[in-house]
């Protein structure tokens, strides 16, 4: 017999199911409208694919397709969300960002932005090129601004109260590359020597406090409107390039064209996580790690070692010469000279040298005879 609490938890598990195969037949046949709308050979045939609801898109909609954070939401109409943008070369983008939040820096591979501030001021900044200067734009209600086809550019609310910003662009599917979350994408050695050659364990550590897009904006805002930072989901982090050939649902998330954050994208990014910990442990006494070269801290340590003990084997070597060469000069001078009653060494000889003076020797097998203390 089953418990109420299983009945339950079956039904709960059944809705899941259906939901999720509901979901994806419903991807599945938009992606088959956007193919037919792609190969339809003029305006009019695309027309006719298209119910008249087909050409309507609601910005508001809870459950429209959203790239989401922490600070906020940026919704999307493209060819993937809005099919009756297909063939217009045209999309339109929502930006919903709460008090003190920041549309993080990116850029669009495939199309300039055009922006207009809707009810408060937003701040913009922009990097078009190298050698281009930095662009800082304050944006009032009615304001707008332009950023150019692969710039770099962000957006900030640095007020209290909520935002909201549209940004048109001149291609269906103009794409999303965001810096921060792609950057740490890269081989760990790669970032780590981007970053000044920080070391990969520190770059493994940065990677995981990189958040989601939109983000919580400074601590000085935040004090400003007495609120507090809230923890921010990281799950838009591109897999590591070791561990990956495929883009993931946590990647696409980070997207004007993604859709909501699902339970696969935070698997993936559990994954992830995992294995950038194994990699932090996997590293080995003989200092290699997960990117398959030798730490630098560990060969900082051998080379420290290494110095020691060549200056320990030198030292050594050093005093055992001293102390067999005194030991040789004391056994010398035992053999040569004795104590007068003066107190001052004279030079004794088992018997008398013999010689004619440059060859003369003491008979003790020493070498030629010397005596200091001898008067002439």
């Amino acid at each position: 017999m089953f418990s109420k609490g299983a009945f339950v938890l079956a039904l709960a598990a059944a809705g899941v199911r259906v939901s999720a195969d509901a979901a994806a037949d419903a991807k599945a046949a938009e992606a088959a409208l956007v193919a037919k709308l792609r190969l339809a050979p003029t305006a009019s045939d695309r027309v006719g694919l298209l119910t008249d609801e087909q050409f309507v898109f609601d910005f508001f909609d809870p459950n429209a397709a959203a790239t989401k954070g922490a600070g906020g939401r940026i919704v999307t109409a493209n060819a993937a969300t809005f099919p009756a943008v297909i063939g217009t070369n045209s999309a339109m983008a929502a930006g919903f960002l709460d008090a003190c939040s920041m549309n993080t820096p990116h850029t669009h591979p495939r199309a300039t932005e055009f922006q207009i501030s809707v009810n408060s001021t937003i701040r913009t900044g922009m990097i078009t090129e190298n050698g281009a200067r930095f662009i800082m734009t304050d944006l009032p209600p009615g304001s707008a601004t332009i950023f150019p086809l692969g710039s770099i550019h962000f957006q900030v609310n640095d007020g209290c109260e909520p935002a909201l910003f549209i940004a048109a662009f001149n291609s269906e599917d103009p794409g999303v590359l965001s810096v921060a979350q792609r950057l740490f994408g890269l081989s760990s050695d790669i970032v780590a020597a981007t970053l000044g050659d920080i070391g990969v364990e520190e770059v493994e550590g940065l990677e995981a406090l990189i958040p989601d897009n939109v983000a919580i904006a400074t601590d000085a805002c935040l004090k400003r409107c007495g609120l507090q930072r809230p923890p921010q989901p990281t799950l838009q982090l591109q897999p590591p390039a070791a561990a990956t050939e495929t883009q993931t649902d946590a990647t696409k998330a980070n997207s004007h064209t993604t859709e909501a954050a699902a339970p696969s994208a935070a698997a993936s990014g559990s994954v992830a996580a995992g294995k950038n910990l194994a990699a932090n442990l996997a590293d080995t006494d003989d200092g290699t790690s997960g990117s398959d070269k030798p730490s630098p801290i560990i060969i900082a340590l051998v080379a420290i070692n290494g110095v020691l003990v060549v200056g320990l084997a030198v030292f050594g070597a050093m005093y055992l010469r001293k102390r067999r060469a005194a030991a040789r000069v004391a056994r010398h001078r035992q053999l040569y000279t004795s104590i007068a009653a003066t107190g001052e060494p004279v030079f004794v000889a088992r018997e008398k040298p013999a010689g004619d003076g440059d060859d003369e020797t003491h008979g003790l097998a020493h070498g030629p005879y010397y005596d200091p203390h001898e008067s002439k």
